[in-house]
Protein backbone atom coordinates (compact mmCIF):
# COMPACT_ATOMS: atom_id res chain seq x y z
CA UNK A 1 0.00 0.00 0.00
CA UNK A 2 1.50 3.42 -0.96
CA UNK A 3 0.58 6.51 0.85
CA UNK A 4 2.45 8.64 -0.99
CA UNK A 5 4.42 11.35 1.14
CA UNK A 6 2.93 9.62 4.71
CA UNK A 7 5.71 7.75 6.24
CA UNK A 8 4.81 5.19 8.90
CA UNK A 9 6.19 5.49 12.56
CA UNK A 10 5.19 3.12 15.19
CA UNK A 11 3.30 4.82 17.89
CA UNK A 12 1.76 4.23 21.24
CA UNK A 13 -1.18 6.66 21.44
CA UNK A 14 -1.63 7.86 24.51
CA UNK A 15 -0.28 5.62 26.49
CA UNK A 16 -1.08 4.84 29.91
CA UNK A 17 2.37 3.88 31.18
CA UNK A 18 3.70 6.90 29.72
CA UNK A 19 1.25 9.76 31.02
CA UNK A 20 0.03 7.80 34.54
CA UNK A 21 2.76 9.68 36.31
CA UNK A 22 2.38 13.14 35.54
CA UNK A 23 -1.02 13.08 33.13
CA UNK A 24 0.28 16.16 31.11
CA UNK A 25 -2.88 16.56 29.08
CA UNK A 26 -5.00 16.51 32.08
CA UNK A 27 -6.77 13.06 30.27
CA UNK A 28 -9.80 11.46 32.15
CA UNK A 29 -7.98 9.00 34.99
CA UNK A 30 -10.04 5.73 36.12
CA UNK A 31 -11.55 7.32 39.21
CA UNK A 32 -12.84 10.13 37.30
CA UNK A 33 -14.75 8.26 35.20
CA UNK A 34 -18.27 7.42 37.44
CA UNK A 35 -18.61 11.35 37.66
CA UNK A 36 -17.66 12.04 33.96
CA UNK A 37 -20.26 9.75 32.93
CA UNK A 38 -22.51 10.80 35.50
CA UNK A 39 -22.72 14.30 34.92
CA UNK A 40 -19.74 16.01 33.04
CA UNK A 41 -20.48 14.36 30.24
CA UNK A 42 -24.29 14.52 29.04
CA UNK A 43 -24.05 18.43 30.21
CA UNK A 44 -20.78 18.43 28.11
CA UNK A 45 -22.97 16.52 24.71
CA UNK A 46 -26.08 18.82 25.47
CA UNK A 47 -24.05 21.74 25.51
CA UNK A 48 -21.68 21.72 22.31
CA UNK A 49 -22.21 18.92 20.26
CA UNK A 50 -24.10 19.75 16.76
CA UNK A 51 -25.69 16.26 15.27
CA UNK A 52 -26.68 16.63 11.53
CA UNK A 53 -27.22 14.14 8.88
CA UNK A 54 -26.17 14.29 5.03
CA UNK A 55 -27.60 11.70 1.98
CA UNK A 56 -24.75 9.49 0.75
CA UNK A 57 -23.78 7.52 -2.17
CA UNK A 58 -27.38 6.14 -3.27
CA UNK A 59 -29.05 8.50 -1.23
CA UNK A 60 -28.24 6.72 2.51
CA UNK A 61 -28.94 9.08 5.40
CA UNK A 62 -25.08 9.26 7.05
CA UNK A 63 -25.37 10.86 10.88
CA UNK A 64 -22.79 13.05 12.47
CA UNK A 65 -22.20 15.11 15.07
CA UNK A 66 -19.20 18.50 15.12
CA UNK A 67 -18.28 19.86 18.30
CA UNK A 68 -16.97 23.20 17.44
CA UNK A 69 -14.42 25.50 19.36
CA UNK A 70 -15.41 29.29 19.53
CA UNK A 71 -12.45 29.16 16.45
CA UNK A 72 -12.57 26.49 14.90
CA UNK A 73 -8.66 26.47 14.98
CA UNK A 74 -7.03 22.60 15.25
CA UNK A 75 -9.83 20.02 14.75
CA UNK A 76 -9.88 16.23 14.49
CA UNK A 77 -12.14 14.11 12.61
CA UNK A 78 -12.31 10.87 14.29
CA UNK A 79 -13.54 7.62 12.38
CA UNK A 80 -14.76 5.12 14.89
CA UNK A 81 -14.55 1.01 14.13
CA UNK A 82 -17.40 -1.49 13.20
CA UNK A 83 -20.68 -1.81 14.67
CA UNK A 84 -19.64 1.50 16.87
CA UNK A 85 -21.13 4.48 17.02
CA UNK A 86 -20.07 8.03 17.24
CA UNK A 87 -22.16 8.16 21.04
CA UNK A 88 -19.23 5.54 22.07
CA UNK A 89 -16.37 8.36 21.50
CA UNK A 90 -17.95 10.94 23.71
CA UNK A 91 -15.68 10.53 26.58
CA UNK A 92 -12.79 10.48 23.89
CA UNK A 93 -14.51 13.91 22.24
CA UNK A 94 -14.28 15.22 26.19
CA UNK A 95 -10.77 14.73 26.46
CA UNK A 96 -9.82 16.32 23.32
CA UNK A 97 -11.80 19.18 23.22
CA UNK A 98 -10.67 19.74 26.45
CA UNK A 99 -7.02 20.34 24.53
CA UNK A 100 -8.83 22.78 22.85
CA UNK A 101 -9.42 21.07 19.28
CA UNK A 102 -12.96 21.00 17.64
CA UNK A 103 -13.94 17.42 16.99
CA UNK A 104 -16.31 15.76 13.83
CA UNK A 105 -17.32 12.21 14.14
CA UNK A 106 -19.53 10.15 11.63
CA UNK A 107 -21.42 7.23 11.81
CA UNK A 108 -20.71 4.94 8.65
CA UNK A 109 -23.19 3.56 6.56
CA UNK A 110 -24.89 0.45 8.66
CA UNK A 111 -24.48 0.91 11.81
CA UNK A 112 -24.83 3.60 14.93
CA UNK A 113 -27.34 5.90 13.82
CA UNK A 114 -26.95 5.88 9.78
CA UNK A 115 -29.60 3.98 7.91
CA UNK A 116 -29.50 0.33 7.77
CA UNK A 117 -28.74 -1.34 4.29
CA UNK A 118 -30.58 -4.76 4.93
CA UNK A 119 -33.94 -5.30 6.19
CA UNK A 120 -32.69 -7.25 9.29
CA UNK A 121 -31.34 -3.86 11.02
CA UNK A 122 -29.23 -5.90 13.15
CA UNK A 123 -26.44 -6.90 10.66
CA UNK A 124 -24.42 -4.47 9.59
CA UNK A 125 -23.90 -4.22 5.36
CA UNK A 126 -22.03 -2.52 2.90
CA UNK A 127 -22.45 -3.04 -0.97
CA UNK A 128 -18.77 -1.86 -1.50
CA UNK A 129 -16.00 -0.93 0.91
CA UNK A 130 -15.35 2.09 -1.09
CA UNK A 131 -18.70 3.40 0.02
CA UNK A 132 -16.96 4.55 3.25
CA UNK A 133 -14.55 6.57 1.54
CA UNK A 134 -17.18 8.32 -0.60
CA UNK A 135 -19.24 9.20 2.59
CA UNK A 136 -15.77 10.42 4.78
CA UNK A 137 -15.36 12.27 1.80
CA UNK A 138 -18.45 14.09 1.61
CA UNK A 139 -18.08 14.35 5.48
CA UNK A 140 -14.74 16.04 4.50
CA UNK A 141 -15.58 18.34 2.04
CA UNK A 142 -18.79 19.57 2.57
CA UNK A 143 -19.62 19.88 6.50
CA UNK A 144 -15.74 20.08 7.67
CA UNK A 145 -14.45 22.15 4.78
CA UNK A 146 -17.04 24.51 5.69
CA UNK A 147 -15.62 25.58 9.14
CA UNK A 148 -12.33 26.15 7.22
CA UNK A 149 -9.88 24.98 10.05
CA UNK A 150 -6.75 26.02 9.69
CA UNK A 151 -5.08 22.44 10.47
CA UNK A 152 -7.09 18.86 10.75
CA UNK A 153 -5.75 15.63 11.81
CA UNK A 154 -7.11 12.17 11.21
CA UNK A 155 -7.73 9.78 14.46
CA UNK A 156 -9.55 6.36 13.23
CA UNK A 157 -9.69 3.15 14.96
CA UNK A 158 -10.44 -0.33 13.89
CA UNK A 159 -12.55 -0.51 10.71
CA UNK A 160 -11.81 3.00 10.53
CA UNK A 161 -8.26 2.90 10.01
CA UNK A 162 -8.88 0.79 7.01
CA UNK A 163 -11.35 3.24 6.27
CA UNK A 164 -8.89 6.16 6.88
CA UNK A 165 -5.98 4.04 4.82
CA UNK A 166 -7.86 3.57 1.44
CA UNK A 167 -9.25 7.56 1.92
CA UNK A 168 -5.31 8.51 2.68
CA UNK A 169 -4.13 6.50 -0.50
CA UNK A 170 -6.64 8.86 -2.78
CA UNK A 171 -6.57 12.21 -0.75
CA UNK A 172 -3.07 12.58 0.93
CA UNK A 173 -3.34 16.14 0.75
CA UNK A 174 -6.56 16.53 3.21
CA UNK A 175 -5.00 16.18 6.66
CA UNK A 176 -1.59 17.67 8.07
CA UNK A 177 -1.39 13.77 10.16
CA UNK A 178 -3.18 11.11 11.41
CA UNK A 179 -3.20 8.13 13.55
CA UNK A 180 -4.55 4.77 12.86
CA UNK A 181 -5.13 2.99 16.42
CA UNK A 182 -5.25 -1.08 15.92
CA UNK A 183 -6.16 -0.31 12.28
CA UNK A 184 -8.27 -3.62 10.82
CA UNK A 185 -5.33 -4.43 8.11
CA UNK A 186 -3.94 -7.61 6.97
CA UNK A 187 -0.38 -8.81 6.68
CA UNK A 188 0.38 -11.70 4.54
CA UNK A 189 3.64 -13.43 6.28
CA UNK A 190 5.25 -16.30 5.48
CA UNK A 191 3.60 -19.35 3.36
CA UNK A 192 0.98 -17.01 2.19
CA UNK A 193 -0.38 -16.89 5.82
CA UNK A 194 -2.38 -13.87 6.63
CA UNK A 195 -2.20 -12.49 10.17
CA UNK A 196 -4.14 -9.50 11.66
CA UNK A 197 -2.03 -6.22 12.99
CA UNK A 198 -2.05 -4.68 16.37
CA UNK A 199 -1.58 -1.35 17.96
CA UNK A 200 -0.76 2.09 16.99
CA UNK A 201 0.24 3.66 13.74
CA UNK A 202 1.20 7.27 12.61
CA UNK A 203 0.88 9.24 9.43
CA UNK A 204 1.90 12.61 8.92
CA UNK A 205 3.53 14.15 6.10
CA UNK A 206 7.15 14.78 5.04
CA UNK A 207 8.56 17.87 4.59
CA UNK A 208 10.16 16.39 1.88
Amino acid sequence: MKLNHLPLLALTLFSAGALAVTNPYQLTTEAEVPALHQQTLPDFWRDHAVEGEFKGKDGVTIRYAALRQAKVDRAILLVNGRVESYLKYQELAWDLWRQGYSLYLIDHRGQGLSDRLLADKEKGYVADFDDYVLDLKQFHDDVILADKPVKLFLLAHSMGGAIAAHYLQQYPQDFKAAVLASPMFGIRGGAGRLSRASGSASLSRSSS
